[in-house]
């Protein structure tokens, strides 16, 4: 099979009639030549109708640099809140000039980003706080990372970290819970490595605050189908103390449970109370109206291409960058 010749910068200068010079000062957005706003736009008329793209390699070179940034996501299910925030992030990043690389894979390891990082040497580096080791760093910057910014439970020592606490937002769930009356939980998650994370911290948060006022909590595994469900709140059901209120990783995991439950006879709360995350527009449409965690509206995590721009541009930014404390809408799935 015969190969169709890659286009040239010499191609464009042929059939728009200029220089090879005047086609590389264009496209690459010079401004240091007198070229007319007519000759510029003619050029890039020309550029556009071949289907020519000007050589990202041999630009990066010339500029002293790449405008690109690898955008980690680490151990957070993949639901309507996580692609939100990455595409609020690759907004932000291309309002600012850069172009994003997203890595979505279960359970991002330090191996994984490094080789990821070494095909591409990006300029910039997203990526969850618990991979950022200080061997990994090192490698990062050694390649020319301009800018690392982590996010996660903790701060990197050493490394801008937008702290989102998993922790606090069962902990917040939990206080709610136990004003309400409720002492003994279930916590239901799907199965999984980006799943296992966030239910280890929120199990905790859940603890620190049910376990001082003789409370428990009890985690279980259930894929998303209303007959997992069904089976593992009917397992759950049967521990003494009896659950009083179940705690669901997201909405769209609530959903799900509110099914399981009518098919074991239970209303909510009536019976059980039910509390998912996220805050969809999905807990609002449910049967009692789903009190959650408005996770969606903490600003720190929408402002992450904010802060990466921040340092690979050498702006003052503190190490910590806390969110803010989440927000829980209490609605008639544990206030009745």
């Amino acid at each position: 099979m015969t190969s169709t010749p890659r286009l040239t910068a010499a191609d464009v200068a042929r059939a728009a009639g200029v220089s090879r010079a005047t086609v590389s000062y264009v496209l690459n957005g010079s401004t240091t030549q007198r070229i007319s706003e007519a000759t510029r736009q003619h050029v890039r008329a020309v550029a556009e109708d071949l289907g020519y793209l000007p050589n990202a390699a041999a630009v990066n070179l010339r500029r002293g640099g790449n405008r690109l940034v690898l955008f980690a996501v680490g151990s957070w299910p993949i639901g309507p809140l996580v692609a939100d925030l990455m595409a609020t992030t690759v907004t932000r990043l291309e309002e600012r000039g850069y172009h994003a690389l997203i890595q979505v894979r279960a359970g991002v390891d330090a191996e994984r980003l490094l080789a990821t990082y070494g095909q591409v040497h990006p300029v910039g580096v997203i990526a969850p706080a618990a991979v950022l080791t200080p061997q990994v760093v090192r490698v990062l910057r050694a390649g020319g990372a301009a800018g690392i910014l982590g996010f996660g439970e903790r701060p990197v020592p050493g490394v801008h970290t937008v702290t989102f606490s998993q922790v606090d937002i069962g902990a917040r769930i939990g206080a709610h819970l136990v004003e309400r009356g409720h002492r003994h939980l279930v916590y239901v998650a799907t199965p999984g490595p980006l799943s296992a994370p966030v239910a280890d911290y929120r199990t905790e948060g859940l603890r620190d605050v049910v376990g001082p006022v003789g409370g428990t909590v009890r985690p279980v595994w259930a894929e998303q189908s209303v007959t997992a469900a069904e089976e593992a709140l009917r397992a759950a059901l049967r521990d003494d103390p009896r659950p009083t209120a179940v705690v669901c990783q997201s909405d769209d995991l609530a959903v799900v449970v509110y099914a399981a439950l009518a098919e074991l006879g239970l209303r909510v709360p009536t019976d059980l109370a039910v509390v998912g995350s996220d805050d969809s527009p999905i807990a609002r449409l449910l049967s009692p109206q789903l009190t959650s965690v408005a996770i969606g509206e903490v600003p720190a995590l929408r402002t992450l291409g904010d802060r990466l721009d921040d340092v690979v541009s050498g702006r003052q930014v503190p190490w910590e960058i806390p969110s803010e404390p989440v927000e829980l809408v209490a609605r008639g799935s544990t206030l009745g």
